[in-house]
């Protein structure tokens, strides 16, 4: 069997308009009697914002081709030359797996990411302790902008009129 491990102790933290998270950086994948993969996949399975959440590897292994589906949140890792691939290849993989929402309404659902690997003779099991992470995403509440199409920007001192057209005041 394969057993697979990232670090599902406790809730990762993401923020709205920073960076991408890397999700599982200690990520290990242990299988007794296999050496080299098959394929892989990781997908947010609850939490979902499809069309905004986003799984990516950056930097990852050459040697994978990564194919993601932004409705279903799904992440495919497979060969980039359709042989097998080396499991350390797969974890490393896995290691750079990044999560990211650029959307200015998210929604503050968690994420859960789950990850499953297959070397031709067993699939991992979802759900096992080990194989998923809970990704915690915080919204921002942005300022409010006043787009007048002015030529330069509107300011004002405190407790102050501006008065922008016959109809509207500040």
């Amino acid at each position: 069997p394969i057993v697979f491990d990232v670090d599902s102790s406790g809730t990762l933290a993401f923020e709205e308009g920073t960076a991408a998270v890397v999700v599982a950086p200690t990520a290990k994948i242990i299988d007794v009697d296999h050496t080299l993969l098959v394929n892989a996949t990781v997908q947010i399975a609850s939490g979902l914002q499809p069309g905004h959440d986003v799984l990516g590897v950056l930097g990852g292994p050459s040697s994978l081709a990564y194919d993601y589906n932004k409705t279903s949140g799904k992440l495919v890792i497979t060969s980039a030359t359709g042989s097998l691939v080396a499991l350390t290849d797969y974890q490393q993989a896995f290691q750079k797996l990044t999560f990211n929402n650029a959307n200015k309404n998210l929604t503050i659902d968690n994420r859960t990411i789950e990850f499953q690997v297959n070397d031709g003779t067993h699939t991992s099991l979802l759900r096992q302790a080990g194989s998923f992470v809970t990704i915690g995403v915080n919204a921002v509440n942005d300022a409010p902008v006043l787009k007048c199409g002015c030529a330069s920007d509107l300011s004002m001192k405190e407790n102050t009129q501006i008065i922008v057209a016959d109809t509207l005041v500040l």
